[in-house]
C-alpha cells in the first residue's frame, strides 16, 4: 500500500514537471509577437528575445483577469535587443525575478506597464540593464509595479556595462513599490529613474534604501522627482530607511522641482571617502 502510494506521488510529480515549460517569443528569431488576452497562463520562465539575433519580438497581456503567471523568471532580452512587453487594461504578470536586458548583447528593450490595475509582481527582484544597455520600463496612467523580494530589489543599471538604463514612473495611480531597496547605479553609470506628473516609488529597504552611485564604478546616475498631476498630487518618492546620493560612485545626483516631495530617514551626499562631485 504505501509502494503504491509513494509510485502515485512520484508519477504525479513527473507528470507535473513534464507539463511545464518555457515561454519564448523569438527564440531565434525577429519580429515574433504573442498576445494573452484572456485566462492564467501558466510557465517556468518567460524569455522574450533569447538569442543575441532575436530582435523586435513582443508580448502583449492585456484585459482584466488576464495572468501570465512564472515559477521562474521574465526575461526581456534574454540576449537579444529591442525587444518589448506591453501589460495592460488591468492584466498581471508575476514572477519570480523580472529581467530587461540581461545580457550584454540585449540592448534597447522595453517594457510598459499601464492602465489602472495593470500589474507586474516581482517575488525576488527586478533589474533593468543586467549587462545591457538603453533598456527601459515605462509605468504610466495608474499602472503598477511590484518588488517584493528581500534580495538587491529593484535595479536600474546592475553591472559595470550596463549604462542608459531608465524607468520612468507617470501620472496619477502610477506606482512603484519595492519592499527591499531601489539602486539606481549598481556598478552601471548613466542610470536614470524619473518620477512625474504625480507618480509614486516607495521603498521599504532592506539593506540600503534607496541609492544613486552605489559602487565606485557607478558614476553619473540619477533621480529626477518632478511635478504634480492634474488634481495637484505630487509626485513623490519615500523610503522608510535612508536615501544616499552617491555611496562610492562619483557625480552621481537627485534633483526635485516643481512641487515634488521626497521623504526618507537619513540623507547622505557623498557617503563614502571616493564619493566626490554627487
Amino acid at each position: 500500500m504505501i509502494q503504491t502510494l509513494i509510485a502515485i506521488v512520484l508519477l504525479t510529480v513527473m507528470l507535473q514537471h513534464a507539463s511545464a515549460q518555457d515561454l519564448y517569443v523569438g527564440s531565434n528569431s525577429s519580429g515574433e509577437s504573442t498576445n494573452f488576452s484572456s485566462g492564467t497562463n501558466s510557465y517556468i520562465n518567460t524569455y522574450v528575445g533569447y538569442s543575441s539575433t532575436s530582435s523586435n519580438n513582443s508580448l502583449t497581456i492585456g484585459n482584466t483577469n488576464t495572468l501570465l503567471t512564472n515559477s521562474g523568471d521574465v526575461y526581456l532580452g534574454y540576449m537579444g535587443p529591442s525587444n518589448s512587453m506591453v501589460i495592460s487594461n488591468g492584466a498581471t504578470v508575476s514572477d519570480s525575478n523580472g529581467w530587461i536586458g540581461y545580457s550584454n548583447t540585449a540592448s534597447g528593450n522595453s517594457a510598459q506597464v499601464s492602465d489602472s490595475n495593470s500589474l507586474w509582481s516581482n517575488a525576488a527582484d527586478m533589474t533593468v540593464g543586467g549587462d545591457g544597455s538603453g533598456n527601459s520600463l515605462v509605468v504610466s496612467n495608474g499602472g503598477q509595479v511590484a518588488v517584493t523580494g528581500v534580495s538587491n530589489g529593484a535595479v536600474i543599471g546592475l553591472n559595470a556595462g550596463s549604462s542608459n538604463n531608465s524607468v520612468l514612473v507617470t501620472g496619477a495611480g502610477s506606482t512603484m513599490t519595492n519592499e527591499s531597496d531601489l539602486i539606481v547605479g549598481f556598478r552601471g553609470g548613466v542610470n536614470m529613474l524619473v518620477i512625474s506628473n504625480g507618480g509614486t516609488v516607495a521603498v521599504d529597504g532592506n539593506n540600503y534604501g534607496t541609492v544613486i552611485g552605489l559602487s565606485n564604478e557607478a558614476n553619473n546616475n540619477s533621480i529626477v522627482v518632478t511635478g504634480t498631476n492634474a488634481n495637484g498630487n505630487a509626485s513623490t518618492l519615500t523610503n522608510t530607511q535612508d536615501l544616499y546620493v552617491g555611496y562610492s560612485g562619483l557625480s552621481n545626483s537627485l534633483a526635485i522641482s516643481g512641487g515634488a516631495q521626497v521623504a526618507n530617514f537619513n540623507g547622505f551626499i557623498g557617503y563614502s571617502n571616493i564619493a566626490s562631485g554627487n
